[in-house]
């Protein structure tokens, strides 16, 4: 479980700098980035930030469900 809570969180960060970098070349156009492909990197990045999300919400209740399991107070 520890595996999938550091690779979720991992996940969460690289999303997030991922989403900052895309809107950050949205806001500043001189860079000459591509405007298309800066959005397309945000929604996907998105997307990312929310599975990570649901993978961490999943494990916490397995984890909770397994506690209960064995009686043990969560």
């Amino acid at each position: 479980m520890v595996s999938s809570i550091n690779t979720s969180i991992a996940g969460l960060q690289k999303s997030s700098l991922n989403v900052a970098k895309a809107a950050d070349n949205i806001a500043n156009p001189q860079r000459g980035t591509e405007p298309t492909k800066d959005i397309i990197d945000v929604k996907v990045n998105a997307n990312n930030f929310k599975a990570n999300a649901l993978v961490l919400e999943t494990t916490k209740d397995l984890h909770e469900t397994l506690l209960n399991a064995i009686d043990i107070e969560v």
